[in-house]
């Protein structure tokens, strides 16, 4: 059986895993044509953790790539992904993260006006 035994990264798997990764860029455009870019980091073993960037056409978007790569071979295994607009660049891993926390930030930033809302609904539903 043909087999890889590698020692600390980065080794001859970590390349191989690139090249993999650029391989089949081409396919998952076969059916995801919004995808413009694809990163399988060596930090996730190629396997655990991706980063796409997308041209994003409508709300959801991003959950419809999401799931339909979990349902693409290799791709089920995958426990992060996380999908950034096509203007990121996600070869480059601390600008895609930064973008990325950004995000999040705004979304947490949202969240906690509707709880302070929701908190504010529910005081004065009490004091009826």
């Amino acid at each position: 059986f043909p087999i890889t035994l590698v020692g600390k990264p980065p080794m001859e798997d970590c390349y191989m895993g690139k090249a993999t990764e650029r391989i089949f860029l081409p396919l998952l455009r076969l059916d995801f044509p919004e995808i413009k870019d694809i990163n399988l980091p060596m930090e996730g073993v190629f396997h655990n953790f991706a980063l796409i960037s997308i041209k994003k056409s409508y709300p959801g978007h991003a959950k419809k790539i999401i799931h339909g790569l979990w349902g693409k071979g290799q791709m089920t295994f995958a426990k992060l992904h996380i999908v950034v607009y096509d203007d990121v660049d996600v070869q480059n891993l601390s600008y895609t993260t930064w973008s990325a926390f950004n995000i999040f930030r705004k979304i947490l930033r949202k969240l906690n006006q509707l709880r302070k809302h929701c908190n504010f609904f529910k005081e004065c539903l009490r004091r009826r």
